[in-house]
């Protein structure tokens, strides 16, 4: 976004009287998302001045009448545009901050300064990262605002697990197919206009373009990955289950000879390169099949006689 390009009109912002923190709103506790500042490099001048690392509140302003972005969210210091959230992270954000605006909240937040290496020109470069809500309470917000019917219609249809997941999602879980693929499966609950507020509504703060990437890419190709890691897991599963079984017998006639040796538990488990509670299972187990091989053959002595 060219930050320089476009200058604030007085209509696009009426700041309302009361400020209200954002990570605050929701209210439920959970711990905040950081994410880097967009377009800092602009206004390095702006905030060099700030103690490096130490958070200072910022207001979170809508910029509807930007000619490059009608969903822009600019950052602002003491009034002072200091950078913008990403493209996508203002996507997520402005209908919220509105409504909040139009309901007397001035959204603030809280940012801090950092340097950070440009790889291209290799040097440091300042810049700011910003204090955001995490999904969950994004979600919050959106229920607390009004906006969640669509959004809370397809969450009503996913499986208590896949909601669980979404929940409670961090970056590494939008990259598991096996979520991906299972809210394509369930795409059909939903009329197009809801699929498109799904996209945008199941963004995580930290990476919001990862998620929507994928929900708006193939989602056969989804699915058949999906399917082919539950087939890979399976198999993977088994031949774990195999190999503990293995070990198992090997360690059960290891046990029984040590023991005839005189072993005591504490050398068979150095032995084993396992743990004492690992030996009584195995002596347990030994003594259980025992139990079975003499009543076996107590019955098989049993019918002889009676021959």
């Amino acid at each position: 976004m060219d930050g320089l390009s476009y200058k604030r009109q007085p209509g696009d912002y009426q700041a309302p009287r009361d400020r209200t923190d954002l990570c605050g709103m929701a209210g439920d506790g959970i711990e905040p998302n950081e994410i880097r500042v967009s377009g800092t490099s602009y206004y390095v001048e702006r905030f060099r001045h700030l103690p490096e690392g130490k958070p200072v509140e910022a207001e979170l302003v809508p910029e509807p009448g930007h000619w490059a972005d009608p969903e822009a969210v600019c950052v602002d210091l003491n009034g002072i545009k200091v950078g913008y959230l990403s493209r996508l992270t203002a996507r997520q954000w402005q209908e919220i901050i509105r409504e909040a605006n139009r309901q007397g909240h001035r959204v603030t937040t809280k940012v801090r300064r950092e340097t950070y290496f440009e790889p291209i020109n290799k040097v440091d470069i300042p810049g700011l990262k910003i204090m955001l809500p995490s999904f969950r309470s994004w979600r919050t917000l959106h229920e607390q605002l009004g906006f969640e019917p669509a959004f809370q219609s397809f969450m009503s249809a996913l499986p208590v697990e896949v909601r669980e997941a979404l929940k409670w999602a961090g970056w590494a879980e939008f990259n598991r197919p096996e979520l991906i693929g299972t809210l394509f499966q369930y795409r059909q609950h939903l009329e197009s206009d809801e699929w498109e507020r799904v996209i945008r509504a199941t963004h995580q703060v930290v990476l919001p373009g990862r998620l929507e990437g994928r929900l708006r890419s193939d989602g056969a190709m989804w699915v058949e990955e999906r399917d082919r890691i539950r087939q890979r897991d399976k198999k993977v599963r088994e031949a774990e289950e195999r190999e503990s079984d293995r070990r198992w017998e090997e360690d059960l006639q290891r046990v029984r000879a040590l023991a005839a040796q005189g072993w005591t538990q504490k050398r068979m488990a150095e032995e084993l390169e396992g743990t004492p509670h690992y030996v009584r299972q195995l002596i347990k187990e030994l003594r259980r099949l025992d139990l079975e091989a003499a009543k076996e053959e107590r019955s098989r002595t049993r019918k002889l006689k009676r021959q």
